[in-house]
């Protein structure tokens, strides 16, 4: 099923492993998006025609939620992400399958803002590396490949480009 592919508890809710407890202490706080408040979150869309990257981001850049999702489940996704985490604007990539998109977006109620697409995918595949460090012989080699699809990486990257074009243009 579609909706077995989000996660069943949100990033905010206590989880008793110890892991948790170590890193609770360790890193800063999550931002907790206030449900009133939808301006405040933005979905990227990294559009493809097999598959998509979607990431759910604060305006202040943080990473809410992100997944790899079969292009014929997008909006199945997108749907069950408003009701959990409402937002208004999707910002969507422009290069790919931009133009039969944006309509069905649009369609649905949500303001879609499109942001340059260009590179993306390439400079997703480099900061996979920095999310998840090589290891073994790969940590030696100069050019490596990423062993998982980075599109929801790239749709998080969207975003940064549409937050780091509204701060370079607001007063």
């Amino acid at each position: 099923k579609v909706f077995q592919i989000l996660p069943t508890h949100s990033p905010w809710e206590k989880d008793t492993s110890l892991l948790y407890t170590f890193l609770r202490f360790v890193l800063p706080p999550l931002p907790t998006p206030d449900p009133a408040d939808p301006e405040m979150l933005l979905l990227g869309l990294d559009p493809g025609r097999d598959k998509c990257g979607l990431a759910l981001m604060t305006s202040q850049g943080s990473l809410v939620w992100h997944q790899v999702v079969p292009a014929g489940g997008v909006l199945a996704v997108m749907q069950e992400l408003q009701r959990r985490y409402p937002w208004k604007r999707v910002i969507l990539g422009n290069q790919t399958t931009a133009k039969t998109w944006e309509p069905q977006l649009r369609a649905c109620g949500w303001e879609v803002t499109l942001v340059d697409e260009r590179f993306s995918s390439q400079e997703a595949r480099r900061r996979y590396w920095e999310f998840v460090p090589p290891r073994g012989i790969w940590r030696w080699l100069p050019w490596r490949p990423a062993p998982a699809a980075c599109d929801d990486i790239a749709a998080a990257i969207l975003v940064r480009r549409y937050l780091n074009h509204a701060q370079t243009t607001t007063p």
